[in-house]
């Protein structure tokens, strides 16, 4: 018998937690779970001092409103203090995990990338470090929009929009040339943009411009190319660079990870963030400080 009463006190979940509160946190949000619960919680952050204004604010009959804030009461989360309602601690502090997790939901894609950076093979422990960096800002927040581009043609197509946007500065940092890229980037200082270009691997960057100079048949597009690369207004040098990227008006950045078993695109993120394009504008300084003048390398 006693065998079969200890058997009996066994709880059949398999986690060791208190059943008691999280029975308390179900009824906490099935009160929540409705939409005049949760909207008088959240006008309460700042305290209702006349329940007929928050009853005409909040679009409610009395019916509703003191029935619903009954819920809050009974369940802990608002209290009546000096005749005013307020949120108990309790409240408070579901409040602001509830902001955070709004800001979370906000961000799915950020924390959706900033998974898939930290699980990437194509990338050193300093890069994969650099880049979690920039994606951990602010990660409740509201302001940093981000984006993943899984094609080539579509990061080409992104970048192209982003530059022919600038108004102020471009600073490119790229692995190879790409001709609608040239082409958005030269329009870009004619329209006064500053333009800075940061290129890797030299071998293959000269072969690229050769082999461009030599599909251009017509006379303008070469004439663009050779203008691009010789113009005073751009500024060009060379460092090795373990991936490319481009920020443009110091809000807008793209990072391209490409794999590096088969040298060819795997994915890239467009950020559009000042606090994220200013940590990517201080690593991009930091190559340019160890970088070296492109054209007197360059034998076109």
């Amino acid at each position: 018998m006693a065998a079969t009463a200890e058997a009996d006190q066994v709880p059949d979940y398999p986690l060791e937690v208190s059943m008691a509160a999280f029975a308390d946190m179900v009824r906490i949000l099935d009160a929540l779970g409705n939409e005049d619960a949760l909207a008088i919680f959240l006008y309460t952050q700042h305290g209702i001092k006349s329940s007929k204004e928050a009853i005409e604010t909040l679009r409610l009959t009395q019916k509703r409103f003191y029935s619903r804030l009954k819920e809050l009461l009974d369940n802990g989360l608002v209290e009546k203090v000096d005749g005013e309602y307020r949120h108990t601690m309790l409240g408070s502090i579901l409040l602001e995990m509830g902001l955070q997790m709004e800001g979370l939901l906000l961000n799915k894609e950020k924390l959706k990338i900033m998974g898939t950076v930290s699980q990437s093979t194509d990338l050193s422990e300093q890069e994969r470090k650099e880049l979690m960096q920039i994606f951990s800002i602010d990660v409740g927040g509201r302001s940093k929009e981000v984006t993943i581009i899984d094609s080539f043609e579509e990061l080409v197509s992104i970048t192209v929009k982003a530059i022919n946007e600038a108004k102020k500065s471009v600073c490119l940092a790229t692995q190879y040339i790409d001709n609608r890229v040239v082409d958005a980037g030269f329009k870009a200082v004619q329209r006064g943009v500053e333009a800075k270009v940061l290129v890797s691997e030299m071998d293959q960057i000269s072969s690229a411009i050769r082999i461009l100079f030599s599909l251009l048949t017509n006379p303008k597009q070469i004439a663009m190319l050779n203008n691009f690369l010789r113009s005073p207004e751009i500024q060009m040098r060379t460092v090795r660079l373990p991936y490319t990227f481009i920020i443009v008006d110091r809000e807008k950045c793209i990072i391209e990870i490409k794999d590096q078993v088969k040298n060819d695109f795997k994915f890239a993120f467009f950020i559009t963030d000042e606090k994220a394009s200013r940590r990517m504008r201080d690593i991009y300084e930091s190559f340019w400080e160890n970088s070296e003048d492109l054209m007197g390398k360059l034998k076109l």
